[in-house]
């Protein structure tokens, strides 16, 4: 009696059978994943690229600022400085003018 094996050429597998369409299923599958994956990368790289311009933007604004500060601490410190050169001129004008 004869009786067919896997390795029988007579034994033919259809191709439902032997994956074909899980193949292409699982591809198409894959496929899919990769550009589901490759949106969510650009979109990723795309904010932290706007997040590191903002990181500059605000530095840029800090150094902005501390100029600023530094500027009107020195312009306050100018005019307290003159108010009292003026104050001692007055003096010495009033000190004059008694004599």
């Amino acid at each position: 009696m004869h009786t067919a094996t896997l390795l029988d050429p007579d034994n033919v597998v259809p191709s439902w059978e032997s994956g074909g369409v899980e193949n292409r299923e699982i591809s198409l599958r894959m496929r899919e994943q990769r550009a589901e994956y490759d949106r969510v990368h650009r979109s990723v790289c795309a904010q932290e690229k706007e997040l590191e311009n903002l990181k500059k933007k605000l530095e840029l604004t800090k150094n902005e600022e501390f100029m600023i500060d530094d500027s009107n601490y020195r312009k306050s410190t100018g005019i307290a400085i003159g108010k009292s050169q003026l104050d001692q001129i007055k003096e010495d004008h009033d000190f004059e003018q008694m004599n």
